[in-house]
Parts: structure tokens; C-alpha cells; sequence
């Protein structure tokens, strides 16, 4: 794979939904893992400009890649050990309390398990809610 020009991306459309991986998750995963492939990290981001979720969408996600000039292959043989959890809440349209309520419920089952825990919340009203 060889990316010859830096790369700016614009997608419209659902950002959030039951049945597929959100864009919260694919940052959070896939960049992690460019970053082992040898893909710049600082020069990758991914901007949630608006929230999108069914039926309507009205999600925009602005995705910049860097040039790349070739990516290093990878062996992963040790899996590890979790020791810290981040997260992301995030809701649209509504009182910002939900997301008050939906953390306390991922600590009461997370914070048992791995003391490390850290989830971002992400409120959106108005236009940028989608």
C-alpha cells in the first residue's frame, strides 16, 4: 500500500448505530493499530463534525491519513493483559444526565474488573446532533 498524498476524507450519513461499529470505535481501534503498521499517529485524525444516528442520519465525520510510504509489518504473539478501559458516551437531543446514567452503570460492572477506567462523554444538541 503506498498513499502518495495526504488524504482528507469527508463522510456523511448514520456515525452511531445498533448493527455496526460506531465511528467512536474505529478511532479508537483502527488508529491504535495503523500506529503499530508504522502509519504516522500524530498526523492521523478523525473529526466528529455532527453525530449521526438512524433513521435520519445527518452525521459528518471528517477522516485526514498522511502520506505513506510504506507500512511495516507486524507480529503479534503476546496478547496481554487488559489494564485500563476508555470509553466513549454519547448522546444527542437529550438531557445530558442519560450519559451521567449510562456511565455509572458501565463503572458498577467495569470498575470491579480493571480499576483504570476512564469513559469521555460527548453531548451533542442543536445542529451538530444530526
Amino acid at each position: 500500500m503506498r498513499l502518495r498524498v495526504a488524504t482528507v476524507v469527508c463522510i456523511s450519513g448514520v456515525t452511531n448505530d445498533s448493527k455496526d461499529p460506531s465511528v467512536d470505535t474505529f478511532k479508537s481501534a483502527a488508529f491504535h493499530i495503523l500506529k503499530r503498521f508504522g502509519v504516522d499517529f500524530e498526523a492521523l485524525s478523525l473529526k466528529i463534525e455532527s453525530r449521526g444516528v438512524p433513521p435520519n442520519g445527518g452525521g459528518v465525520v471528517v477522516l485526514s491519513l498522511p502520506i505513506v510510504q510504506s507500512l511495516t509489518a507486524v507480529n503479534w504473539i503476546d496478547e496481554g493483559f487488559v489494564k485500563k478501559i476508555r470509553g466513549v458516551t454519547f448522546s444527542t437531543k437529550v438531557s445530558s444526565q442519560f450519559e451521567s446514567s449510562m456511565i455509572r452503570a458501565a463503572r458498577g460492572i467495569i470498575n470491579p474488573l480493571v480499576s483504570d477506567v476512564h469513559i469521555f462523554t460527548d453531548h451533542r444538541s442543536g445542529p451538530p446532533a444530526g
